[in-house]
């Protein structure tokens, strides 16, 4: 055991559900529970270690509250499923991830011109094209061009392939460089969601998080200001 090596400090143990947010069927989660249990019977002086194994899931749905001295909130904050947590919690959970860039180049296209790696996306009347810098080295991946993003307040397609520096999207009219397009969070009345976007893609709503590499950078946000901004490809 590890607490009776003398070269090892113990400072915290856990699990993690396989199974909470089935909550119709609780069986494994109650056995994977006890087992815990009965392991941390075995830790001597346990009362100083971090013990924790609920996950977002394990958190909000089980009245067991399997809590311990820590939780591991990672899904609900990033993507809160308020519709099925409505009737568990007094209040909305906010979305605490959004996803934006710009407009980095806008051009008006004429009738049967061709987009993108073998002319993938043809244009059918003359229409507005805006290039976007975000792409696949970035975590927006292939899968992902089903789904819509945001300029305007106005949902638009993304169109042709998803480049290794950039995508394309389809506007309904001349927009100026540098205008905002929302990937993940709201715009107005328009709204975006990891849900949507990996229903689309067939994907578990986690790719769509997990995919986000260390080229984008990270802007930090308590009340609406800024607290901090980090960049990981400069700090590499």
């Amino acid at each position: 055991m590890i607490y009776l090596n003398p070269n090892l400090n113990c400072t915290g143990v856990f699990t993690h559900f396989a199974t909470s947010e089935d909550i119709q069927n609780k069986s494994y989660f109650h056995r994977q529970l006890t087992s815990f249990y009965e392991f941390l019977d075995l830790i001597p002086n346990r009362t100083d270690k971090i013990i924790h194994c609920a996950n977002s899931d394990g958190t909000l749905y089980h009245p067991e509250k399997p809590f311990f001295n820590m939780v591991r909130l990672g899904k609900a904050l990033m993507d809160p499923s308020n519709e099925a947590l409505k009737h568990l919690l007094p209040f909305e959970l906010q979305h605490t991830l959004s996803l934006h860039s710009i407009l980095d180049f806008v051009k008006q296209l004429d009738a049967n011109e061709e987009i993108g790696y073998e002319g993938e996306y043809v244009i059918r009347e003359s229409q507005w094209i805006g290039t976007v810098p975000i792409e696949y080295i970035d975590g927006w991946h292939q899968q992902f061009k089903t789904s819509r993003v945001l300029v305007d307040e106005r949902r638009v397609p993304i169109v042709g392939r998803i480049y290794m520096d950039q995508l394309m999207i389809a506007l309904p009219e001349k927009y100026p460089v540098g205008t905002r397009v929302t990937f993940i969070s709201r715009q107005g009345n328009e709204t975006i969601v990891g849900d949507e976007i990996a229903q689309k893609a067939n994907q578990p709503r986690s790719e769509v998080f997990s995919s986000l590499s260390s080229h984008v950078p990270r802007i930090y946000k308590q009340d609406e200001s800024i607290i901090s901004i980090r960049n990981p490809m400069l700090e590499s």
